[in-house]
């Protein structure tokens, strides 16, 4: 097949194509180890905020990440029908998260990881399970974490950095 530059929709039809193509690969950036230092030292706060979309509709979420010893930065958050663990930690160059929530009795956590960020956040991908993928997006003084079942939003929580007194 020959390509006409002087069919006008032929031409705008490769050119969105070739856009489309570039834009989606400049979404995405790897990560290395400083976005995974920079991520964790974002993190490593008090947080309050609302789950503002759940399978039970908005509850309050405030979550308190501290680094502990062996690297890890850990949360956890104490919700009515629920506690929510967070485990953030780095194996080499990956970004992995450690999830666990207690909903309707679950006792076996979901391991992530993340390689690559994008101005959507960081995102991680389960490595046991393709339907579920989560999305944080921390930034100094705000910070998003939205969770995907299924490729459908299944929860949106928006927190806010807590003042230090």
């Amino acid at each position: 097949m020959r390509f006409n530059k002087n069919n006008p929709r032929a031409y705008l039809f490769i050119c969105t194509i070739i856009i489309q193509s570039l834009l989606t690969a400049q979404a995405k950036n790897e990560l290395d180890s400083s976005h995974i230092n920079y991520f964790l030292m974002l993190i490593s706060n008090d947080w309050k905020g609302t789950a503002v979309q759940t399978p039970i509709g908005p509850v309050t979420y405030n979550i308190k990440f501290l680094k502990n010893s062996s690297g890890h930065v850990t949360g956890a958050a104490y919700l009515s029908r629920s506690t929510h663990y967070w485990d953030f930690y780095r194996n080499s160059d990956e970004l992995n998260l450690k999830f666990l929530s207690t909903f309707a009795g679950n006792d076996q956590p979901i391991i992530f990881k993340s390689y690559y960020y994008s101005n959507e956040g960081f995102e991680f991908n389960s490595t046991s399970r393709n339907d579920v993928k989560v999305i944080i997006k921390p930034e100094t003084q705000k910070m998003t974490i939205r969770i995907f079942l299924r490729d459908q939003a299944h929860v949106n929580i928006e927190l806010e950095k807590m003042e230090q007194p």
